[in-house]
Formats: C-alpha cells, structure tokens, sequence
C-alpha cells in the first residue's frame, strides 16, 4: 500500500494491529491511502494472492472503505498447544 495508497495525496497513515485470543490470531492492516474495490475477480493480482494465501490457511478477510480508511482484518486460525 506504500507504493500505491498515496497516489494522489501527498501524506497518510499506515499501521497495523496484532491481537491473539485462545485459537485465533486478529491482524488488522489500515491505511488512509485512496480506497480499493474488494471485488477479488475484479482486482489485481495482489488482492487475488491475498485471497489465494488467506484460503489455503483457512482464515477470513474483512475488508472497509470507510471514514477515508481502508481496512483490512484477517483472522487466522492457530492450534491450542495446551
């Protein structure tokens, strides 16, 4: 998103938030960068590798456009080693 979020404007944010609970890893990746459509057949090839890595892990995408940022929350599910 470094590369391609602030095309048209000359700052914004990036930040990314980690969290874990007993069996699922939360990663939340935003940026205040221009917005994308999520249409993974209408996207490019990044966003069809992003849906392609998030299946083979089993874990689920959310994707908004909203308040002028662009978030993205993948929830990944992870073994319960106790």
């Amino acid at each position: 998103s470094y590369k391609y979020a602030f095309t048209h404007k000359p700052t914004g944010k990036i930040g990314i938030n980690i969290k874990t609970n007993r069996d699922i890893l939360r990663v939340k990746y935003f940026d205040t960068g221009q917005g994308l459509s999520f249409n993974k057949e209408a996207g490019g090839f990044g966003l069809k590798l992003v849906h392609i890595l998030i299946e083979q892990i089993n874990a689920k995408i959310e994707y908004s456009n909203a308040n002028e940022e662009s978030t993205f929350i993948i929830e990944i599910p992870v073994a319960n080693k106790s």
